[in-house]
């Protein structure tokens, strides 16, 4: 079972872009501590040249719902063709 990403996790870089993290959370639901990643949290900006900024993450787990959103997993897509690389590996939602 893949580890439920969680504010801070890091995202793959892609097409040139540069790695990044999770910037957002659902502060209403923490794992140890820190807010769990539901789908359209955001994702640090990462740009280059003529190409448009994106940022944020566009699919999650239908196994969990947190207030109604799917839960984010390593693995799990960002809106702009990258992918969720961490999370807590302490608590894993089945796919």
């Amino acid at each position: 079972m893949p580890a439920a990403a969680k504010q801070g996790s890091a995202t793959s870089g892609h097409g040139g872009f540069h790695p990044t993290t999770v910037v957002t959370g659902n502060p209403n639901f923490k794992i140890f501590g820190v807010p769990i990643c539901t789908t359209g949290d955001v994702i640090a900006p990462h740009v280059k040249p003529k190409a448009p900024p994106h940022s944020s993450i566009v699919v999650g787990t239908s196994k969990m719902m947190v207030f109604g959103k799917p839960v984010v997993l390593v693995g799990d897509p960002t809106a702009c063709g990258g992918v969720v690389v961490s999370g807590e590996p302490r608590f894993k939602v089945g796919k």
